[in-house]
């Protein structure tokens, strides 16, 4: 066929009485073909050619019946899968998938990100989309950082938040009160 550029290197093997197969890894795209011996004498069809159509990349598996006279093409979609990683934002690992390409991969549970002296942190999504997986894939979490909130609680104000301190500069926070 077009394939191979009609040449007689695709040489069918004989299963059973009357039963010949071929089977060749075929490229996406469109194809002619046909059974023909080496001279051409015997084809099948025997009018013209039949035509193969591919969307992905397979298996294809020709069966021709010389009894029954028949040519006949199994089809077997060859799948391409691919790793998808989901890390924190220290880029430890979370979740470790693999994919069929075109198919979306799955988050994992929304990670943490422990507070420090500066911020508290909020999980607000990955960095990548990951809903059509075309590739090996690494996927981090994005979070946003809320300053951190410091106050002075004393008799003064009845131990409670109302008096916040302000960040002047990373780690350190200050707080002004006049007591009368």
């Amino acid at each position: 066929g077009s394939f191979n550029d009609w040449s007689t290197t695709g040489v069918m093997t004989k299963t059973e009485d009357g039963i010949y197969t071929y089977e060749v890894t075929l490229s996406a795209g469109d194809y002619e073909y046909k059974a023909a011996n080496e001279d051409y004498s015997m084809q099948w069809p025997v009018d013209g050619n039949k035509t193969l159509s591919l969307e992905k990349n397979s298996v294809v598996t020709f069966t021709l019946n010389v009894i029954d006279n028949t040519l006949e093409v199994d089809i077997d979609p060859i799948i391409v899968e691919y790793n998808v990683v989901f890390k924190n934002w220290d880029g430890s690992v979370i979740s470790e998938q693999i994919v069929g390409e075109g198919s979306a991969a799955t988050a994992p549970e929304a990670p943490t990100k422990p507070a420090d002296v500066n911020y508290v942190y909020t999980f607000e999504g990955w960095d990548k989309e990951f809903a059509e997986i075309t590739a090996d894939t690494e996927i981090t979490a994005l979070f946003n950082e809320t300053p951190q909130e410091y106050y002075i609680r004393g008799s003064f104000n009845n131990w409670t938040t109302s008096d916040v301190m302000s960040k002047t500069e990373d780690g350190i926070y200050t707080f002004v009160k006049t007591l009368e």
